[in-house]
């Protein structure tokens, strides 16, 4: 990797500056923050308003993955041949360092990678304390299942993380695998719908695709008489996904008034 620019390295240490300070001294004190999960808010942490808890005097390699910095020990994600195949090469010469370790710069999701390390650490204590990570009781659950499942499918399958991948599908298995569910089946928003179809796509969860679609479109039915192209959710749609909930809105449309 080439030297990083000095602005950049000032922002990095900049935007870690709070978190270095009152750095958690063991692999423990992260399971403290994952096990308290409803404490932890993704995005007072991704805005750096909270330290990051997963910045570790003892780590030994930093990801930097959109504007936020993770600090551990490598030990924590040699469960994935990607990385345990990268740490067999030898990083000592890697000119982008921060904290005195290297700097691995990651295309991710921050916010998916907060979920993953929080499995992780937890994985490290006890599957039981994990897979309760992965399933909160807690108000919201619906959406709450839906956030990690997403960002866990997402990283499970790039990294090849193979027992958090399936715990994923099988979440969200259980949330669209049918529309003949206990719970009302419509609680998700078109956004939600829509993040859903590409995850789906995206992981080969092809089965889940039908409910996803009828559920994106008996939910603009309810809101809009005609699709919003302008809408935030629709203009992140692919051609191919948007084309096919335009062909069953149209359907489900003159079915309605017919």
């Amino acid at each position: 990797m080439g030297g990083q620019p000095e602005a950049t390295m000032t922002r990095l240490t900049k935007s870690n500056q709070d978190a270095t300070q009152q750095k958690p001294s063991t692999i423990s004190k992260a399971t403290e923050y994952a096990q308290a999960d409803e404490t932890i808010n993704d995005d007072e942490i991704l805005l750096h308003a909270r330290p990051c808890p997963y910045w570790f005097e003892d780590g030994d390699i930093v990801l930097a993955v959109e504007n936020s910095t993770f600090k551990i020990p490598r030990s924590i994600l040699s469960t994935s041949p990607v990385f345990d195949g990268m740490f067999d090469m030898d990083l000592g010469g890697v000119d982008d360092r921060l904290d005195g370790c290297p700097l691995v710069r990651i295309p991710d999701s921050a916010r998916d990678w907060m979920v993953v390390l929080q499995w992780l650490f937890l994985r490290k204590e006890s599957y039981t304390s994990a897979l309760s990570f992965m399933e909160p009781e807690l108000p919201d659950r619906n959406s709450i299942r839906f956030h990690k499942a997403t960002s866990a499918l997402r990283l499970s399958m790039k990294y090849i993380l193979p027992e958090l991948h399936n715990i994923a599908r099988s979440i969200l298995y259980d949330m669209f695998g049918s529309l003949y569910h206990d719970e009302p089946f419509f609680w998700f928003s078109c956004e939600q719908a829509v993040e859903a179809i590409a995850v789906a796509e995206e992981c080969e969860l092809e089965q889940l695709l039908p409910s996803l679609y009828y559920g994106l479109t008996v939910q603009a039915a309810r809101f809009y008489d005609a699709p919003p192209p302008d809408a935030d959710w629709a203009r992140t749609m692919d051609h191919a996904h948007h084309a096919r909930f335009l062909s069953l809105h149209s359907l489900l449309t003159s079915l309605y008034h017919a």
